[in-house]
């Protein structure tokens, strides 16, 4: 093995590699079977001889060693640098090999404790709730508490993903029979139960966290893997603005086969119905927290008169005396609010949906999820109906305390409640509406470009789209199935293994094989499925041949750094081609932002090679498109020298508010445009 390691001295004192250029490398140099040299690579790395930082680069020498003084701020942590220039994040580490075996020692000693702990609250906030809340107090208390915020504030960067906090409550609430629960709640409790949840929400990071580093079995990719797509599954909610995720829902639903979906209802009375709902909860949310702002501005303007008053020397009775003149015209213009805040009276009260004409019953009464109706659930893993049945019912009353599913999951709500027909049919149907959808959206910001859909090739082969565009020819695959659910899931890592395999891989072993048709032949020739006409491709005629391959639903972890993938499982992502993989509703808003096609284009190219060079990192694509639109690349800040890949966080902001504003949540946002 002493081969080995001079021959990775060799290379890394050159340059610094990622592991498989550096396992590639070293196989041609000595010879030695790949998976041996990752091993050996492992062992060096484990004992401190070598270094990995950005989680697939190897140093001869400590990577903090690296790290550029020139930053806006910097924060050092026992072996940790993090430094942030601009909105872009760079983390390095020193952790010597004897100091890592001591953290993972003592994480090892904690683990079973930590555990138990963490149930441990859960079993005391399920017990508090039972006995001190009526059950509809208590989630519109821990709602209002965690998902109530002002649009004009609100900030990528500051989001907490309190919304488990929430489905907890609705989890707990319902295992149990309504009657269990008191009438009144006992509401002294509230701060007890604010102090378990947010520990709770603490211990449960830090055992997410403690439990996969520890897991043995797993590759430092695996890992990497698992925890993101835990984070994903707890955390991260919707992959798209509601506007986006209804238009497309009244798109598709519309023009499908009527006799695949139950008679009860239209997509045009859900949406009716879902406007409804939100617009009451909205009002009763306004009405509610009106009337207690105004207190407050009335309270800060008492305060001030006060102070005011004794700075001119006034005595304390001489103030009283001169505001009681001023508290009849007080009440008369607190008077409307007060009438509003009345009529809520109660916390649940604002979640209460009246039934009026815009409301189909029959599409509540589908959506109810009962009480007592998942006793088993014990933990935020098990599997939860509440994203997809989110209507509580009590004495022929309805309650939604999460009305951002019914918008957020409309198409697997309709798929759970109302899909009565052919599966095959329905899978062809909703798989050619993403097709035609995805060329309709790259034809919009290519106009007079020339669309090509569900084209075959020798051998049978095909390929979903092509689009031709002056000199650039894109090969197009589409996905539309949706990402399964991990919960209760034994094997959570083969389960997005295969998730990935259909959505990412395949699609692209399908547009690469295209490309390498056109490439093996002076003029390859496609036909159209349908009429059987030939199309002649020749690729001397174009100076770009890009690969886009969208899917229906998000893989961002996956999707914003594909190198993810290689160092997963080389099987997974192969070779150095590299083609944009995009959700469906990230393309939906790239192609309404960027206002021409030689930005579309530029914007396409800078994605593709960003694959290639890991010049920056995000975790949502539309990071990348708004750092574009203010730099016109995908590159990191001048004047940082370091080798770590930053992180670019906070970017889609001021998209946020521009869907905002279109949503009528604020009252003016600029749309977001390219800097010229």
């Amino acid at each position: 093995m002493a081969k080995l390691e001079s021959v990775f001295s060799k290379l890394l004192g050159t340059k610094d590699y990622r592991i498989n250029d550096l396992v590639a490398e070293t196989n041609k140099i000595s010879g030695v079977p790949e998976d041996k040299i990752e091993i050996r690579i492992r062992k060096l790395i484990n004992s401190g001889k070598l270094f990995l930082y950005n989680r697939n680069m190897i140093s001869l020498e400590p990577p903090i060693e690296k790290a550029s003084v020139n930053f806006d701020e910097r924060y050092d942590y026992d072996g940790i640098t993090l430094g942030r220039k601009g909105r872009e994040i760079h983390i390095v580490s020193s952790f010597e090999g004897e100091k890592h075996k001591e953290m993972m020692d003592k994480m090892k000693h904690n683990l079973p404790e930590l555990k138990k702990e963490v149930y441990q609250l859960l079993a005391k906030i399920e017990n508090l709730v039972i006995q001190s809340f009526n059950p509809l107090d208590v989630l519109g208390h821990v709602f209002t508490t965690n998902l109530t915020c002002d649009p004009e504030k609100y900030t990528e960067s500051s989001f907490k993903g309190t919304q488990l906090l929430v489905e907890l409550l609705h989890n707990i609430v319902l295992k149990s029979d309504f009657n269990v629960f008191p009438k009144e709640s006992d509401f002294t409790k509230l701060d007890e139960l604010e102090g378990l949840l947010d520990k709770f929400l603490d211990k449960f990071q830090c055992l997410i966290n403690s439990e996969i580093i520890l897991r043995d079995d797993l590759s430092f990719e695996e890992q990497n893997v698992y925890f993101n797509t835990i984070i994903h599954f707890l955390f991260m909610r919707g992959d798209a603005y509601p506007q986006h995720n209804q238009q497309l829902a009244e798109e598709f639903f519309s023009n499908i086969d009527p006799n695949l979906l139950k008679k009860e209802f239209t997509i045009t009375e859900y949406f009716s119905t879902v406007e409804e709902i939100s617009n009451q909860i909205n009002s009763n949310l306004s009405n509610f927290f009106g009337f207690l702002s105004q207190i407050k501005k009335e309270h800060e303007a008492w305060l001030k008169f006060v102070e005011q008053g004794l700075e001119k020397g006034k005595s304390y009775q001489e103030i009283d005396l001169e505001y009681k003149q001023k508290i009849p015209t007080i009440r008369e213009k607190l008077f409307p609010e007060y009438r509003k805040y009345l009529e809520i009276k109660e916390v649940k009260n604002i979640f209460e949906i009246k039934l009026n004409e815009k409301i189909n019953k029959s599409i509540l009464d589908s959506l109810v999820t009962g009480f007592n109706s998942n006793p088993t659930w014990s933990s935020p893993f098990d599997i939860s109906i509440v994203p997809l049945k989110p209507i509580i019912k009590i004495e022929e009353k309805y309650y939604c305390f999460i009305v951002q599913h019914l918008i957020r999951n409309v198409i697997p709500i309709i798929e759970e409640s109302f899909f009565q027909g052919d599966e095959n049919k329905y899978a062809k149907a909703k798989g050619d509406f993403f097709e035609s959808k995805t060329l309709e959206l790259i034809n919009n910001i290519l106009p007079n470009s020339k669309i090509y859909p569900q084209l075959e090739y020798p051998k049978r082969t095909e390929l979903d789209g092509l689009v031709i565009y002056e000199d650039n020819l894109f090969l197009i695959e589409v996905k539309g199935k949706k990402r399964r659910c991990i919960a209760c899931t034994q094997d959570i890592l083969k389960m997005t293994k295969d998730d990935v395999t259909e959505q990412i891989k395949k699609p692209f072993e399908q547009s690469k094989r295209a490309l390498e048709y056109i490439k093996s032949k002076p003029t390859a020739e496609f036909r159209d499925k349908q009429k059987r006409t030939k199309l002649p491709i020749k690729e001397k005629e174009f100076k770009n041949i890009f690969l886009i391959n969208v899917t229906a639903d998000s893989f961002s972890e996956f999707t914003t750094d594909l190198n993810v993938l290689k160092l997963w499982d080389p099987e997974l992502f192969k070779g150095d081609i590299y083609p944009w993989n995009v959700n469906i509703y990230d393309l939906l808003v790239i192609t309404d932002l960027l206002e021409n096609a030689d930005d579309f284009i530029g914007y396409v190219s800078e994605r593709v090679r960003l694959s290639k060079d890991n010049d920056i990192r995000a975790i949502d694509e539309l990071d990348y498109l708004r750092y574009y639109l203010d730099t016109g690349f995908l590159t990191k800040e001048k004047g940082i020298e370091s080798r770590t890949i930053p992180t670019i966080i906070g970017y889609t902001e001021n998209i946020d508010k521009w869907y905002s504003y279109l949503r009528g949540e604020i009252d003016f946002a600029e749309k977001p445009r390219k800097h010229t």
